[in-house]
């Protein structure tokens, strides 16, 4: 009976007055990452912030599992990722398995987002009037990471998100992908946050915090981001009927200024020193292939004016090619299946492309398993060799290497039946449904799926999963058949 009493103990104090707890959990991942990137600069590594991170994660489970109407789904979903998890580890084990404990660590990571989503949603069917205080807790996000990024660069202390040429400026944070990722995602919330207080000031302050840090970032997608923003959100005052012309000429004015500065921007710097750098490698290609061709010539046991000889000369000389640029995935699956696998080309932008590169390496890694990791995945340790990390750079390839086809129709599903309920209210009603609020959700949804296609910085990086999670809750609250818009001043 204590037991019983504790717990409803718990979740009156729990039901009672979430919106502190929810500030506080927001909150913390922005200082979270500071102090993520402190402790990797000054050589103490990620072990503090990941228990941390863990652990956080374990008591808001524990919340959701307790103030859940639901639980026997929430048992069920507990034993169909454990039943998965055991296929996981046997699939490893056939190989041998090398490190569980990382393997199950980086499991644990993959989990968070579906997890927190599920408390989320628990916490908003409980209360729906925690949507306002999830949206503004975003909007204190995005304020706290601007003082970071503004407190970092007038230090002197800013990661840079392009080391090796020290291009672009991350603040303090310890991965450029996931930080753009969560500014791309936060930034269209907070923009049309403004826009539905109609303080011009206040729109004004937070365009330019939003674009400039997006722009001086230096990705690629981040930049797709300003674009994406300002035209979402024009698009959305004219379909909501809030359209106005000063507030559309602050969003166009920040556009333009970014694209007329296109040039000096970290990323198209970037891009010009690595185009530079693949011709430079491309002109160097042509005289290596030709001494090593004139060198396996020499060799040759057979006379080299006949095919059979030029053949060999030439396939001697692409094998030098391959193992000079190439060289570990060379030495780990050998040069004539790397060659095999890439067509036999000489291109070195071809070759020497990083993110392919990954997925070759995972893809001949796979090969080597029985064919149930197609279906539950291979180990993470294993696409290590010689120091060089070969895990793939995109988020969607990665979850099939790592938990097979399973894994990923999974997660396909967990966030298809998101966008199910978006375009089945849209459908329904669309006046109702399409309010300025909703249309930040999709906008932050859209990028984060965009950086989930072309980077690993999402769906198995915490600091940025944790944004997918609460975009998703607010996708499902938005989404609800009870759900009426409550006004921009809510």
């Amino acid at each position: 009976m204590n037991n019983a009493g504790n717990i409803s103990t718990i979740k009156a104090r729990l039901s009672a007055n979430p919106e502190p707890a929810v500030y506080v959990l927001f909150a913390l991942q922005p200082l979270l990452n500071i102090l993520s990137y402190w402790t990797a600069r000054t050589g103490g590594g990620n072990t503090l912030t990941l228990l941390l991170r863990f652990g956080v994660l374990a008591v808001v489970v524990l919340a959701g599992f307790l103030l859940s109407g639901r639980k026997r789904l929430w048992i069920f979903g507990g034993a169909a990722c454990g039943l998965f998890w055991l296929c996981h580890m046997a699939v490893c084990a056939s190989v041998g398995y090398e490190d569980r404990i990382s393997d199950l660590t980086n499991f644990v990571r993959v989990l968070q987002m579906p997890l927190f989503t599920c408390c989320f949603v628990v916490f908003l069917r409980r209360k729906p009037a925690l949507l306002r205080t999830m949206e503004r807790a975003l909007i204190l996000n995005f304020w706290l990471i601007s003082a970071g990024v503004l407190l970092s660069v007038v230090t002197g202390t800013s990661a840079m998100t392009y080391s090796y040429n020290q291009y672009g400026i991350m603040g303090w944070a310890a991965n450029s992908n996931a930080q753009s990722a969560i500014l791309s995602a936060l930034t269209p919330v907070a923009v049309l946050y403004a826009c539905r207080r109609e303080r011009l000031p206040l729109l004004i302050l937070t365009t330019a915090a939003g674009f400039l840090q997006l722009y001086f970032l230096g990705t690629r997608l981040a930049f797709g981001a300003i674009l994406v923003t300002a035209a979402g959100a024009i698009l959305t005052m004219i379909l909501t009927k809030k359209f106005t012309i000063p507030r559309a000429a602050v969003l166009l004015a920040g556009v333009i200024l970014c694209v007329a500065a296109v040039r000096l921007s970290p990323m198209y710097l970037n891009q010009h020193t690595y185009n530079s750098e693949m011709d430079l490698k491309q002109g160097w290609e042509a005289g290596i292939y030709e001494k090593a061709k004139q060198e396996a010539e020499e060799e040759l046991t057979s006379d080299p004016e006949t095919d059979s000889g030029r053949i060999e000369a030439d396939q001697k000389a692409l094998q030098y090619i391959y193992e000079f640029y190439a060289p570990k995935i060379c030495a780990r699956f050998g040069t004539e299946r790397v060659m095999e696998a890439y067509g036999y080309t000489r291109d070195v932008r071809t070759i020497t492309a990083a993110r392919p590169q990954k997925v070759l390496y995972c893809r001949l890694l796979m090969e080597e398993y029985p064919f149930a990791a197609k279906l539950f995945g291979t180990e993470l340790s294993r696409m290590t060799y010689d120091g060089e990390i070969f895990d793939v750079e995109n988020d969607f390839p990665g979850i099939f290497f790592l938990y097979g086809a399973v894994g990923l129709a999974a997660m396909a599903g967990f966030l298809l039946y998101f966008v199910w309920r978006v375009l089945r209210c849209l459908i329904r009603d669309f006046r109702r449904y399409f309010t300025m609020r909703a249309a930040a959700a999709g906008m932050a949804f859209c990028l984060l799926m965009a950086y989930c296609v072309f980077t690993a910085g999402v769906l198995r990086r915490p600091e940025a999963s944790f944004y997918l999670s609460a975009v998703l809750a607010l996708i499902w609250r938005l989404s609800g058949r009870d759900y009426v818009d409550e006004g921009a001043e809510q």
